[in-house]
């Protein structure tokens, strides 16, 4: 508990998986009614701790809540942040410390700065009607997992909490504060109140690591009960796991009966496949920080289109319809390249089928930077905003382009790529820095 001239606040510590395997679980947690701490190595330079990524992975769930950044193992080396910078960019960041755990130095300064922080949110101090926190208690009290919604307004009954819509929000708020995970929107999730948290983490975190299922990523629903304790999670239970993580983008089901597949777990290397020689990406997508989530859950939206079952951790193989699409997260370069081939406007359909589903995942995120790129044919590596590509349009068929010493065919190269029934009535947003 923090304790302050006019209240005590109590608060749920949290602490995730570095292991990027676990990242896309964090997504449970990563609410806008938090305080992140994130904890980087003084030993190691940016790159290393990876501070653009997790403070942009934070921004992305988190929105605009407060971080602590703290530099820990000083004793073993001491490095300064380049602070000024960081504040400039990370308007969230409300403070950057230096602690030792060995010899406790700055561990003072640390809980000073957490409790200085959580007293300033706005939501702390929210009053929480009387019968509500009963409520809350009296789960907590229950000592189980999980109970089912109809037990959850079973309590709520006894407190006089009869409507439903009411029933709900608290639902809702016991989510949001991370005391309980409810999934109301989910009619195949909704009938079961889970009271833990951690049975979700734990459950997931245990079948992500099972060794039966590393550089497979296939997982029949018989093989959940070798892998999870039977006890914690009983049979009946199994399915149910499976489907959260579904509604998280984490698996997917496979046609074989009660199989799903999880892209975290398939295999790095690219599979030999046929592909025409010598060809390009005819589109990209280049982000500040790509999180690796983004592929994995696009190969999960896309699955049943998935072309002889070509898929690695990294990237995947559709057709349909007479069209291929080849698409791959090139984590290196912080970029999605895709590749197309067959005929061109299946090709132009299946490209915007691929185009739609990622913005939509990149809506879920906030705060992400992300730009659409055209690669100029047979100049490699030059690109083209998308963007800067339908507005030179409006100039002519061609084009200087001063960056490879040549001219394109802007019309030629946007109806390669752009919505079949697009035309070019497409909203532009305006140039970066007057480039194109």
């Amino acid at each position: 508990p923090i304790r302050n001239p006019h209240s005590t606040i109590r608060i749920n510590l949290w602490d995730f998986g570095g292991q990027e395997i676990y990242h896309a679980t964090h997504q449970f947690f990563l609410t806008h009614r938090s305080l992140y701490v994130l904890v980087v190595d003084a030993r190691q330079d940016d790159e290393a701790n990876r501070l653009a990524y997790w403070l942009q992975l934070i921004a992305s769930f988190g929105g605009d809540s407060p971080v602590l950044l703290v530099v820990n193992k000083i004793d073993q080396g001491r490095r300064k942040l380049a602070e000024r910078e960081l504040y400039a960019q990370y308007p969230n960041l409300r403070g950057i410390l230096y602690t030792s755990c060995t010899t406790g130095e700055g561990i003072g300064e640390l809980r000073h700065a957490l409790a200085q922080t959580i007293a300033t949110m706005p939501h702390v101090n929210d009053q929480i009607p009387t019968r509500w926190m009963a409520v809350k208690n009296k789960l907590a009290g229950l000592g189980k997992d999980f109970i089912s919604y109809d037990k959850f307004e079973e309590l709520c009954e006894a407190e006089e909490i009869t409507h439903p819509a009411t029933r709900a929000t608290l639902a809702k708020l016991l989510h949001d504060l991370g005391s309980a995970l409810h999934f109301a929107e989910e009619s195949n999730l909704a009938g079961t109140h889970i009271l833990q948290p951690d049975w979700v983490t734990h459950g997931i975190y245990n079948l992500l690591n099972a060794p039966d299922l590393q550089a497979k990523g296939v997982l029949p629903l018989g093989m959940v009960g070798h892998i999870l304790d039977r006890t914690r999670y009983p049979f009946h239970k199994h399915e149910f796991l499976l489907e959260i993580m579904e509604k998280f983008e984490l698996c997917f089901r496979l046609p074989e009966h009660k199989t799903w597949l999880i892209p975290t777990l398939l295999p790095p290397d690219r599979p030999d496949f046929a592909w025409p020689a010598a060809s390009q990406p005819a589109f990209q997508l280049h982000y500040a920080i790509l999180l690796p989530s983004i592929i994995g859950r696009l190969m999960v939206r896309l699955h049943q289109h998935t072309w002889q079952g070509v898929r690695w951790r990294d990237g995947f193989v559709l057709a349909r319809e007479g069209a291929r699409a080849q698409v791959r997260a090139i984590r290196t370069q912080n970029r999605i390249a895709i590749w197309l081939d067959g005929d061109p406007a299946q090709r132009r359909s299946l490209l915007t089928l691929i185009r739609a589903q990622l913005d939509e995942i990149h809506a879920s995120f906030a705060k992400l930077e992300v730009e659409a790129f055209v690669p100029i044919p047979n100049h490699a590596p030059h690109v083209i905003k998308y963007e800067a590509l339908v507005r030179l349009a409006e100039r002519g068929d061609a084009t200087p382009f001063p960056q490879c010493g040549c001219k394109i065919d802007v019309f030629a190269l946007l109806d390669a790529v752009k919505p079949p029934s697009s035309g070019l009535e497409i909203a532009l947003a305006p140039a970066v820095d007057g480039r194109i």
